[in-house]
């Protein structure tokens, strides 16, 4: 059941993103890159990075690298 709706939740969030602007807050780095073409990394409401999953992962050869390493290695 929880595979159907996160499939659904998928396919919603890629259709409205053909036309609008999505924005789909996460820490779940893997969905984020399944989901979304750019991120916006932002700690303690400031803007770190925006930019391509491609180009930040060629920077920080990963997402979770480059959280971390924006972030300071913070969850929070």
């Amino acid at each position: 059941m929880i595979n159907i709706l996160l499939v659904e939740f998928r396919e919603i969030i890629a259709t409205a993103g053909q036309q609008k602007t999505v924005f789909f807050a996460s820490h779940q780095l893997v969905e984020v890159a399944q989901i979304c073409k750019k991120v916006a990394i932002i700690n303690n409401g400031k803007l770190l990075a925006f930019d391509t999953i491609a180009e930040l992962e060629q920077k920080y050869q990963s997402l979770e690298q480059a959280y971390l390493q924006l972030t300071g290695g913070s969850s929070e």
